[in-house]
């Protein structure tokens, strides 16, 4: 019987029997394979661990010093292992179970939500009131996992997972397109008409269909795969494409994968945000005063004097988590102070007799609005694109006008209203 033969052996003798025990370092044999165990046995005395199993009739095995197996067409008990002990074995633990998880797999326990960060082989079992869960993570070693039906919890210094007390585990976001689709900075060259659904998890991406899955991973968790041992069915992927930054691994009948290029990532990231200001922008019927709603304005607009006389008032904004800055040019500062109490309306156009120019910052672009165009600009490669707004969505017989007031002074400058529109638009999920 060869190494691995005894090993896997003596492990299903172990988990089928409900008894776990350490194993001792040196069991190498060498001799032919057995016929598969349907049948197994586990006794102990002080000094020995004794296996005994029934074999399928009629196979010829090999002898060894630790395996001895003959041809039989009986199917009595034969003993395949007698391993030699340092001190008494008592069956502290009952295994329960050995499963594989991913990182972004959750697990809900009694009040216990569980977070998976690796790829692991787990194993669990039961000590007197715990629950115990254990592995081996690839550079770092073992590690164990304990919680009870109380939500006490232990747990060795370094673990795969995270975890927080609740009834309600919330699974990973899963997103779908039609296409092709490009994820982690890879494109799935799928059929217009097939769909690809994707999530993000800790250091990997899923991405998959009916038929076919790839995983998007990080240098750790590729290590991970080419291990093996904690990753189920590695056979299962092929490395498909790579760079320095990530490995994509899929299945067979998986759509061919390119990397984006610096360039069509540019185009494609300005192409995404004027789809969003075009498909999702909508009027601000009704609204007069925009500091009353779901923006969170900052409380001061900004005073930015220039070196020819003129000054850059900014107005900063917060919307779902997004930021945003609104720039507006004018000829001359209001007075000393930086920074300047604010109020808005929104009224005809024709209320005013002149008009700011205005600009909408969003990350490292930029959106301003002449007439019925809208022009965005990525400020760091000044790659751009130009779109026209439906009639429908067009303001320019409006006004946002900001009047502004260091306690002193005050004055007033204008933005255009389709400028506040834009950012409801960004922000939309």
């Amino acid at each position: 019987m060869t190494k691995t033969n005894l090993i896997g052996a003596v492990l299903s003798a172990i988990l089928i029997s409900g008894c776990s025990t350490a194993m001792p370092a040196d069991m190498t044999q060498e001799a032919t394979s057995v016929p598969a165990i349907y049948e197994t046995n586990i006794s102990a005395d002080e000094n020995q661990l004794a296996i005994k199993a029934k074999y399928e009739a009629g196979v010829e095995s090999a002898d060894s010093k630790s395996a001895v197996v003959e041809t039989t067409n009986e199917t009595e008990p034969v003993e395949v292992a007698l391993i030699d002990i340092e001190a008494p074995v008592a069956p502290v633990s009952s295994a329960i179970s050995a499963y594989y998880v991913k990182p972004g797999d959750q697990q809900a326990k009694t009040g216990l939500v569980l977070n998976w960060t690796d790829f692991q082989m787990v194993t669990e079992t039961y000590e007197d009131e715990w629950t115990v869960l254990a592995g081996a993570i690839d550079g770092i070693g073992d590690w164990t996992f304990k919680y009870t039906v109380d939500g006490d919890v232990e747990s060795s210094g370094v673990i795969p997972l995270t975890y927080y007390h609740d009834d309600y585990a919330i699974g990973l976001p899963l997103a779908c397109n039609y296409g092709p689709t490009t994820v982690e900075g890879w494109t799935f060259m799928a059929e217009i008409d097939n769909r690809v659904c994707y999530s993000h998890a800790p250091g990997a991406c899923y991405v998959f269909d009916d038929g076919w899955d790839a995983i998007v991973l990080d240098a750790r968790r590729y290590a991970e795969w080419k291990g093996g041992e904690n990753f189920h069915d590695p056979g299962k992927y092929t490395l498909v494409a790579y760079n320095s930054e990530s490995w994509v691994i899929a299945s067979e009948g998986t759509p061919n994968v390119t990397e984006l290029t610096e360039a069509e990532a540019e185009v494609s990231d300005v192409n995404a945000l004027a789809d969003k200001i075009i498909n999702k922008m909508m009027p601000l019927v009704g609204v007069s005063d925009p500091k009353w709603g779901a923006i969170n304005w900052a409380e001061y607009v900004r005073e930015e004097p220039q070196d020819d006389g003129s000054t850059i008032y900014w107005l900063e904004a917060e919307l779902n988590g997004c930021q945003f800055s609104i720039e507006i040019d004018d000829t001359m500062p209001l007075g000393f102070a930086e920074n300047h109490k604010w109020s808005a309306a929104i009224m005809p156009a024709d209320f005013v007799t002149r008009q700011n120019d205005s600009t909408l910052y969003h990350e490292q672009y930029a959106i301003n609005i002449v007439g019925n165009d809208v022009c965005i600009v990525n400020t760091a490669t000044d790659v751009r694109r130009n779109v026209s707004l439906d009639n429908k969505y067009h303001m320019d017989s409006t006004v946002c006008v900001l009047t502004l007031t260091d306690g002193k002074h005050a004055k007033c400058v204008t933005l255009r209203p389709e400028l506040i529109s834009f950012m409801y638009a960004i922000s939309s999920k």
